[in-house]
């Protein structure tokens, strides 16, 4: 039989605590589907085996409405499994703000790339994106969007 996993590790700035206190608060209401640790005003959420990247994103979004923040969370997951089964790998990312929550997962991203224009290629390099277009023009994915 095989285990399924799905794991992440990030963390999230909270100066005034006020995230740390949602948490506690959640916990005593009946636990969450993740786990979480403070020290000097950040939050580390991780997942070691499996959680709910759902639930997690939709807490720090409310937390981000109630704090009126103008802050961007991004984090990644990935899903595996214990023993090589088709389609039980992948994962994915979520960028949430106080407005929204904007999803991509592995499958879309290859689907994309397929995608690209034949005269088009890609290159990763030091955590950015390099797209170098049909004309010769290049253009820099960052953690930050388009450079």
């Amino acid at each position: 039989m095989a285990n399924y996993y799905t794991q992440t590790s990030f963390t999230v700035e909270d100066p005034s605590g006020s995230l740390n206190k949602m948490l506690q608060s959640k916990e005593e209401d009946g636990g969450l589907d993740f786990q979480w640790e403070s020290e000097a005003g950040n939050i580390w959420f991780f997942m070691e085996e499996s959680g709910d990247v759902d639930e997690l994103a939709d807490l720090l979004q409310r937390w981000l409405v109630a704090e009126n923040s103008d802050q961007v969370i991004r984090f990644g997951w990935a899903n595996t499994c214990s023993k090589p089964r088709l389609e039980s790998f992948g994962g994915g990312c979520c960028v949430v703000t106080r407005t929204k929550q904007r999803w991509m997962t592995t499958s879309q991203m290859a689907y994309g790339l397929s995608e690209l224009d034949p005269g088009m290629s890609f290159e990763v390099k030091q955590g950015k994106i390099f797209v170098e277009l049909p004309d010769q023009r290049i253009i820099t994915i960052g953690k930050d969007g388009v450079e």
